[in-house]
This record gives C-alpha cells, structure tokens and sequence, in this order.
C-alpha cells in the first residue's frame, strides 16, 4: 500500500499533466473546479484513493490551481512534477462517520 504522501504526489502529477496537455491539444485552460469534479471519478477508477478524504484531495487538486495562479502573474516559475513522495501535505484517514484523522507530514 502506497503512503499518503506517494497518493498525493500521484495525484499532482497527473493534474499538472492534465491542463498541459489540454493547452497544448486544445488551446484551453483547465480550472479548479473542473478538476475538482473529476475527483469521484478518479477514487472510482484508482481505489488507493478511497483511504483518503475528498477534502484532501480537493486541497492538492487546489495547490496546483494555487501555482498555476502564482506563474500567470509572474510570482513564481512554471509548476513542476513533483518527485515521488515530495509532494507535502496532509492526509485524512477516518471511519464511515468521518472521524479520526492521520497527519501524513508531521514536520
């Protein structure tokens, strides 16, 4: 079983890979919330996902979102893959009832 930490960076990628290859085919940008939507597809078809809160993956799908604003206005560089288990961040772990939680990068 993959750790959190390697869960969110596999979700990262992808994500930066998605409005690329949607700007170079289509000449259209990708928003949060189309990604966003997409999420309950991807935990169906990835079952990895399904330890993990949405709300966790929503925050990793919205720090993609966060450095592609950054490089529009000129902050920051062009987002970069992350390497495995570089990506940090917070990973949710509960019951049915949603409660419990498990922080994946304590420090």
């Amino acid at each position: 079983m993959f750790s959190a930490r390697h869960l969110h960076c596999y979700l990262y990628n992808p994500c930066i890979a998605h409005r690329e290859c949607e700007y170079t085919c289509n000449r259209r940008t990708v928003t949060y919330l189309e990604q966003q939507n997409l999420l309950p597809e991807f935990k169906q078809v990835w079952v990895e996902y399904a330890q993990l809160h949405s709300q966790c993956l929503q925050a990793t799908v919205k720090r993609v979102d966060f450095a592609y604003q950054r490089f529009f206005q000129g902050l920051s560089g062009k987002p970069k893959f992350q390497l495995e288990g570089q990506q940090h961040g917070e990973a949710r772990h509960g019951n049915a009832e949603g409660f419990g939680y498990y922080l994946e990068n304590a420090g």
